[in-house]
């Protein structure tokens, strides 16, 4: 009873954390640009496979890690270099490993996406990180590392939700990119383990998100080579990559993160087929999935509505693991041959479909406040609201919140497909306030993980919530920061 007692209060601490109305989920411009992960390949040489047969399955997860995440041209004139999922305030705090066996040792290979080269990761004992994923010697892992402190500095608190919103898309684009290309490539739910991070040897502040595993490539069908951006390039030598010494924040964060870490039976989700998984689809949403940067304000049919609606109540292509059931409320403003209302998608408390209407222009006014007062929310057609119930959460094992955020995150990343292949504007939202949303779906005992906003897309729009990284300098520079949580 007392343990029971300690989760609902580490629970619910942690959830009023993470409100932005909390001082521990201010936002903070970001004066140093980070690149903790340069201690694996800066001042070192690529990794160079001897053999053909290591050279090629290295090239066939090079690809599937650029369409994954790989840096792309902009697609308009004026924009920036964006990568191929979607980042709170474009910091892509995600990082990939790659574990293979070959040459009878194994090895734990970095992936460095500016230089698209592999990097070995100097762990003491690779065996025991293959021992710890429990892989045989023709199975491969990718492990999805968040560096939680890049993007704590910025969101606080918060950031955390934000990392494992970030990883979730980066692994549905991989498992989709595997199975277009013929790969079977699995969320293995049950070995995020603190011993797994020992054995990788992480540093403080980077966190062990999720890990996808597959056997080697076999009689795959050919796999096309991504329109690859030049990238970043490399960094100067003088660019920060240690977290903060004395952060109370970020010590919130990593206990939190230590709690949620898990050792139980695999959880192995009905796989489904899905359209995008063929090569043009690949290569489709690879090149058209984009978050819009602001909506026109016009009407989106009830066609298209309904079609997204489809994406948000059915289970995701990836899951991570059982969780708390999700939630789904969809808020309608501009959308043809439909009132204005919110609309329960999931079944509520009650077990009743609940419908309410409501004053288009007053909630598109109540959207905008609730979410830090980002305009994007003023010219959205429609918004669908993911979550779960606090009251689970509360009660329930803090890993349940881990897989209830991945599992939002993924369905976040269907919905982004789809509509790409409708030509709709999309965009998630994750700067809000938890208690306005609530009120605004009238369900207070959910609690919202985060918000797809869709809408006519408005080209060549400026995107307000970007990270602008500066180089660092004797004096301390602070960037004037519109603030909010949209998904780059």
């Amino acid at each position: 009873m007392v343990t029971a007692a300690n989760n609902v209060a580490l629970m619910t601490r942690q959830l009023d954390w993470q409100d932005i109305d909390s001082p521990l989920s201010r936002v903070w411009p970001v004066s140093l640009p980070v690149d903790p992960m340069r201690r694996y390949w800066f001042g070192r040489p690529a990794f160079s496979a001897r053999a053909s047969q290591l050279a090629a399955r290295l090239q066939s997860a090079s690809q599937l890690f650029e369409w994954a995440y790989g840096y792309r041209d902009p697609a308009h004139n004026g924009q920036r270099l964006t990568r191929r999922a979607p980042s709170a305030g474009a910091l892509y705090p995600t990082e990939l490993l790659f574990v293979t066996h070959a040459d009878q040792e194994w090895l734990v290979l970095y992936y460095h996406f500016a230089s698209h080269a592999f990097f070995r990761v100097p762990v003491q004992r690779p065996e025991a990180v293959a021992n710890a994923l429990g892989l045989s010697e023709v199975q491969e892992a990718t492990l999805l590392l968040s560096i939680l402190w890049r993007t704590v500095q910025r969101y606080g608190v918060r950031g955390y939700r934000y990392c494992l919103l970030d990883a979730a898309h980066v692994g549905s684009n991989l498992v989709h990119a595997a199975r277009a290309c013929g790969r079977d490539l699995r969320v293995s739910s049950g070995m995020l383990t603190e011993q797994l991070e020992d054995a990788i040897d992480l540093g403080r502040g980077e966190g062990l998100t999720a890990v996808l595993v597959s056997g080697p490539p076999g009689n795959d069908r050919r796999i096309l080579v991504p329109a690859i951006a030049s990238g970043p390039g490399h960094v100067s030598s003088g660019r920060e990559e240690c977290p903060p010494m004395l952060s109370p924040v970020l010590n919130r964060v990593i206990a939190f993160h230590k709690s949620t870490l898990y050792d139980w039976p695999e959880f192995e989700p009905e796989t489904q087929d899905q359209a995008e998984n063929t090569l043009e689809g690949l290569q489709f949403w690879g090149r058209e999935r984009h978050s819009a940067k602001d909506f026109t304000g016009g009407e989106i049919s009830c066609e298209l509505y309904a079609a997204m609606i489809r994406i948000a109540t059915m289970a995701p292509l990836v899951q991570f693991g059982r969780s708390a059931c999700l939630t789904a409320h969809a808020i309608r403003l501009n959308v043809s041959g439909l009132s204005s209302g919110c609309e329960t998608l999931t079944d509520n408390a009650t077990g009743a479909p609940k419908l309410s209407q409501i004053d288009s222009k007053e909630t598109a006014a109540q959207l905008w406040r609730a979410c830090q007062k980002q305009n994007i929310m003023r010219s959205c057609a429609f918004v669908i609201v993911l979550g779960t119930r606090a009251s689970e959460l509360a009660v329930g094992d803090p890993r349940n919140y881990r897989r209830a955020v991945l599992n939002a995150g993924s369905v976040t990343a269907e919905l982004y497909r789809a509509a790409a292949r409708c030509s709709l504007g999309t965009t998630s939202i994750g700067g809000f306030s938890d208690l306005a949303i609530s009120k605004l779906i009238g369900e207070p005992d959910v609690y919202p993980i985060v918000i797809q906003a869709f809408g006519v897309p408005m080209q060549n729009a400026a995107k307000l919530d970007a990270i602008h990284r500066v180089e660092p300098t004797f004096k301390s520079a602070r960037v004037a920061q519109p603030i909010g949580g949209l998904m780059q």
